[in-house]
């Protein structure tokens, strides 16, 4: 079985073009949604993944340091965060992620590897 993740992304074409890569490219079964709200939802139902790929700001009422308060504890590593503006070294949730992140304008090459870089230091959950 491929490792699963889980998209995060406000952005309907962002969001497809990264789950549709995922899947046929790098071969992971990736899953997309549009809201924090979402992926909570699908967590608290018992959905696991390996990794979660979050936009870092969403127009939504929860946001990227919600989903990593309420994530499962075995999620709280597993998560790397997107943005297509600048993230800082002093943003606290950047700390949060372990300093995981991919700016949108990054290579799938380089978000495939940081994606292996997870799995292999935290392990596979599914």
């Amino acid at each position: 079985m491929n490792a699963r993740v889980l998209v995060v992304d406000d952005d309907e074409m962002v969001r497809k073009v990264m789950v549709r890569w995922l899947a046929r490219t790098a071969s992971y079964e990736a899953v997309g949604v549009s809201s924090v709200e979402e992926a909570l939802a699908l967590l608290a139902a018992g959905e696991r993944f390996d990794v979660i790929v979050c936009d870092r700001v969403m127009p939504t009422v929860k946001t990227a340091s919600d989903l990593v308060a309420e994530a499962p504890k075995e999620l709280k590593n597993r998560v790397i965060l997107t943005s297509g503006g600048k993230v800082t070294g002093s943003d606290p949730l950047l700390g949060a992620v372990q300093g995981r992140f991919f700016p949108k304008s990054g290579t799938t090459k380089e978000l495939a590897e940081m994606i292996e870089r997870v799995i292999a230091e935290e392990g596979r959950i599914t």
